[in-house]
């Protein structure tokens, strides 16, 4: 009913990415980035878009533009470090666009200091996260623990490790 609306092409176009119409959708996404040039959230949501499709450089540039629109954009961020493990599995690269203290970027660099083998980083940084609900998407840290039962495995710490499978249990 209104064609020209970004927020209804917007919504068009998250319609039609459920559905599988990837490229409609985008398109619908960009019409609506032409009527509302300055917002973020519809930039990052082309990236993401386009993340789906493996269409990585473009995604980036989409991401790229979300983050220039708006520096403080987290998703954009943490998306353009998905972006680069990715593509070209650059683990470094993706650390370094990683960077931040909002909880979201601590625990995608903790995975990525896993990667490199960086036990007592990871665990270090995943123990100075807040142990909350919204940080940890479930009941909290004490609840959902398997990333730090794991990371002490990892790191030979199977005292820890047990210690922390028993207080699960």
């Amino acid at each position: 009913l209104r064609p020209n609306d970004d927020k209804a092409l917007t919504a068009k176009g998250y319609v039609l990415r459920r559905q599988g119409h990837f490229d409609a959708a985008l398109d619908a996404f960009a019409e609506a980035q032409t009527r509302d040039s300055r917002n973020s959230a519809l930039a990052l949501t082309q990236g993401e878009t386009l993340m789906m499709l493996m269409r990585y450089p473009e995604a980036e540039t989409a991401l790229q533009r979300a983050l220039a629109l708006d520096p403080a954009n987290v998703q954009a961020r943490y998306r353009l470090s998905c972006v680069s493990l990715l593509s070209r599995g650059d683990v470094p690269a993706a650390l370094a666009m990683a960077r931040g203290d909002e909880p979201i970027l601590r625990l995608w660099r903790v995975g990525l200091l896993t990667y490199q083998r960086r036990y007592a980083e990871a665990l270090a940084l995943l123990d100075a996260i807040p142990d909350t609900p919204d940080n940890f998407y479930r009941a909290g840290r004490g609840q959902n623990a398997l990333p730090p039962r794991h990371l002490h495995g990892l790191a030979a710490d199977a005292a820890r490790q047990r210690a922390l499978y028993a207080e699960a249990l």
